[in-house]
C-alpha cells in the first residue's frame, strides 16, 4: 500500500532531523552533502539576490542557521565564522531567539 503524503512528510522530517545532527552537516562546513566544495557564502548570497531579483528586487540582510547537534559554544563559533565571512548578522533563532534577524530586517526597511 502506498504511503500517505503525511507519512511521507513525517518520514522526511525525521530523516532530516537525524541528518542535521551529524557532525559533517555543520552550518559552517566547507563541503556539501555530495562532497563538493561549498562556494563562498558571499557568492551564494549574490546568487540568491540575483535569482529572486528576476521577479522582485531582493536583499539578504541576515542569515539563520540550524545548529542542532552542536553545543552552545560550537553554535556561537559557527555563527561568528559566518558573520565574519559575510558581514551579516547570523543566528540560530530556535536556540537564541530571532531578535537579531528581526533587528536586521527593521534596519533594512527603516534606512
Amino acid at each position: 500500500m502506498p504511503e500517505s503524503w503525511r507519512e511521507t512528510l513525517r518520514r522526511a522530517v525525521l530523516r532530516g532531523l537525524h541528518i542535521s545532527r551529524r557532525r559533517d552537516r555543520l552550518p559552517d562546513r566547507e563541503k556539501d552533502d555530495y562532497g563538493f566544495t561549498r562556494p563562498p557564502l558571499r557568492s551564494l548570497i549574490q546568487f540568491h539576490e540575483d535569482a529572486i531579483g528576476f521577479f522582485k528586487p531582493s536583499k539578504v540582510v541576515g542569515i539563520g542557521i540550524n545548529s542542532v547537534g552542536l553545543s552552545v559554544e560550537e553554535s556561537k563559533q559557527a555563527m561568528l565564522k559566518i558573520e565574519h565571512e559575510t558581514g551579516l548578522p547570523t543566528i540560530d533563532a530556535f536556540r537564541f531567539g530571532g531578535e537579531k534577524l528581526a533587528d536586521a530586517v527593521e534596519r533594512f526597511f527603516c534606512t
